[in-house]
């Protein structure tokens, strides 16, 4: 990741801060792009700049980094995204030029906002390490980010982009809805399937390739797929109809999987919390609250794995620590990490709501704390309720046991369904709600 010199960025900047907060008074309930570093999005505190670093890796160094420009550039609101990445609220727009120089410092700005927006690409949190897969996926993703930093044609790529590499061990990001996805076949050693997003959060499978060839094929792909995305109501691989499906992949060096049954495969569930072990591994993994961090966290999981430590950020809103054990725990747990498998806000997403975005009308993190307290929330079964300031749904898009939807400063509720989906109930007080949702399935147990 290369910053522009000096002089270019602050020439850069100012006209494009300017445009952003035109977009977003214009259209202030408009989803269009995912904020980056260099394209923020204008909200109700402020800029929101995401940064994602590369194979969701940050060192100990990099994490203080992000403390300082938090406390300096934002309001200290940190969040971790279902994408495993990291963004900070509330940037003021006259300190975002040196907000990016800082962050460029420290290797964490790519070197203009099209490469930032192109180099989307998710991997489980243990690429690299873990001993159950088939492969490494690092040196995959050097030469994918390589050559997509030179493919400028790209730009054209969807706001949204998503590119998911699966390596067939555990954590697998399987349920994350992407528009490429790579996955190893058990049947075809030593090659991975290739597929596209399907209308219902599914992979339309191609065909499969050596690792070698993968980043051309990836490529051609996304080439290949831009003028049938520019016909689409929306410019999602997921709208491509079957026969464009098979028109992008049509002459690539693709091996038909024919009747190899591509399963879902098995540990699509977040890592472990606490001190755990995988082979000769020695892993520690904590969660934030809500998704949510202080600059004081982050110093405080930055001292406890020195500045050449790596933490690894997870698309399920937490860390695992490499090579770290079980003594760093309380100290992260004094600091207001989650550090086991109990606390019933593993089992709760909560949106910024009316505090942090212009869409929503309700205090969601506020009465998400309150519920968690009240509700016989059980942890385990990934996200129970969804508190949403709006029927946009941003902190949980895919379907929940029970979610919450701010409008007009009360609450919609919505049963096993997005926070989209046609309501059960109207118009509820944060009481009436609790009430209600206390008689409902919360827990995990029950069917």
């Amino acid at each position: 990741m290369r910053p522009l010199p000096k002089r270019m960025r602050a020439a850069y900047v100012r006209p494009m801060v300017e445009e952003i907060l035109h977009e977003t008074e214009a259209s202030p309930g408009r989803r269009g792009w995912c904020p980056g570093a260099w394209r923020p999005m204008a909200s109700a505190d402020g800029l929101v700049a995401r940064l994602r670093p590369s194979g969701g890796r940050l060192s100990g160094a990099q994490l203080l980094t992000m403390a300082s420009a938090a406390s300096h550039a934002g309001n200290g609101v940190i969040e971790l995204t279902g994408r495993a990445n990291l963004q900070l609220r509330g940037i003021e727009a006259a300190k975002l030029a040196a907000l990016q120089a800082q962050l460029g410092l420290a290797g964490l700005l790519d070197s203009s906002a099209a490469d930032e927006a192109r180099r989307n690409i998710l991997l489980p949190p243990l690429a690299g390490l873990d001993p159950t897969a088939a492969l490494d996926l690092l040196p995959l993703l050097a030469e994918l980010e390589h050559r997509l930093r030179e493919a400028d044609e790209l730009a054209a790529l969807p706001a949204k982009f998503a590119l998911v590499l699966e390596d067939g061990g555990l954590f697998q990001p399987s349920r994350i809805t992407a528009d490429l996805r790579a996955r190893p076949v058990a049947q075809l050693p030593g090659q991975l399937a290739v597929g596209v997003g399907a209308p219902d959060g599914g992979t339309r499978w191609l065909g499969s390739a050596p690792p070698t060839l993968l980043p051309g094929i990836l490529l051609a792909l996304m080439r290949r797929s831009l003028p049938y995305l520019e016909t689409l109501p929306r410019a999602r691989f997921s709208y491509l109809t079957t026969d464009n499906c098979r028109a992008i992949a049509q002459g690539l060096p693709l091996r038909p999987l024919g009747s190899t049954p591509m399963p879902e495969p098995p540990g699509g569930s977040a890592p472990p919390l606490g001190h755990w072990r995988l082979g000769e591994l020695s892993l520690v993994g904590v969660a934030a609250p809500l998704g949510r961090l202080d600059p004081r966290m982050l110093e405080i999981l930055a001292g406890c794995i020195g500045p050449n430590g790596q933490a690894r950020l997870t698309p399920w809103r937490s860390f695992v620590l490499p090579d770290q054990s079980a003594p760093i725990l309380r100290t992260l747990k004094d600091g207001g990490f989650i550090v086991d498998a109990s606390s019933p806000l593993l089992a709760i997403a909560a949106c910024p709501g009316k505090e942090g975005c212009r869409s929503g009308t309700t205090s969601t993190l506020k009465d998400a704390l309150h519920l968690a307290a009240r509700l016989p929330l059980e942890p385990g079964g990934g996200i129970r309720l969804h508190v949403a300031g709006c029927a946009k749904g941003c902190a949980h898009p895919a379907k929940s046991a029970l979610t919450l939807v701010g409008r007009n400063g009360s609450y919609d509720l919505v049963q096993d369904g997005r926070a989209d989906a046609s309501p059960l109930a109207k118009g509820l007080s944060l009481g009436d709600a609790a009430h209600l949702l206390s008689s409902l399935t919360l827990r995990t147990d029950r069917p």
